[in-house]
């Protein structure tokens, strides 16, 4: 191994504190620079006909000498732990960033759906809230005290003392389309969280692309 490999060890060995998106910006790093290391220990480690026991014994021990003693140790020997370590540790962070990507999946189902709920409920209560006074209206229109010549200016200023004019448009444009379904409104809520989801689902979605071959060994 080099002796900038060792170097990094201390940095690899770090496990990240949260799920949060500069935490695994760092374990996407880590990952990307064990990703030689890990495609040479595909290749080697069958070969060496190492159980998968001893496997991961070994990369215990890289994980639990400090650099220092593992450049004591006969180069061969810092080498083959070094090796299992990198081939645990890339797969150990390819599962870190599919819990984060589960883990965010998740929580951003929860918030749309909490978005899409509360925004239905809104929408309700609109409704409930405006269906007295367009009864007041309609029943404008079949009062017999209102006489037929009735100018429809003065008509007009009744309905707007009843619901003032711009409530009234809205409430109209409003019965004149189709109401919002549950479904549209949690897209509208994936919509608003849109910038987030950019932010923490696709760099997990690119950085696991093809990683499925990855985990385990051929």
């Amino acid at each position: 191994m080099k002796d900038d490999t060792l170097s990094e060890l201390a940095v690899l060995k770090q496990d990240a504190r949260d799920f949060g998106w500069r935490q695994m910006a760092g374990e996407r790093d880590k990952r990307a620079r064990l990703e030689p290391l890990y495609l040479a220990a595909k290749q080697l480690l069958p070969q060496l006909v190492i159980s998968q026991q001893n496997l991961h014994q070994y990369a215990s021990l890289a994980n639990f000498y400090t650099v220092f003693e593992l450049r004591r140790m006969k180069p061969e020997q810092a080498n083959l732990y070094l090796l299992c370590y990198a081939w645990q540790r890339y797969r150990q962070l390819a599962d870190t960033l599919v819990d984060a990507l589960g883990y965010h999946t998740k929580k951003f189902e929860d918030e749309t759906k909490v978005l899409a709920e509360q925004a239905f409920i809104e929408q309700q209560l609109k409704s409930q809230k405006e269906s007295p006074r367009l009864g007041r209206l309609l029943l404008l229109y079949v009062d017999d005290a209102v006489p037929d010549t009735t100018l429809f200016g003065t008509v007009r200023r009744r309905a707007f003392k009843i619901m003032p004019r711009d409530e009234l448009k809205g409430a109209g444009k409003r019965l004149s389309t189709k109401p919002v379904s549950q479904l549209a409104l949690r897209w509208e809520a994936v919509d608003k969280l849109a910038a987030r989801v950019r932010r923490h689902l696709r760099p997990l979605f690119e950085a696991l692309a093809g990683a499925s071959q990855a985990w385990v060994l051929s």
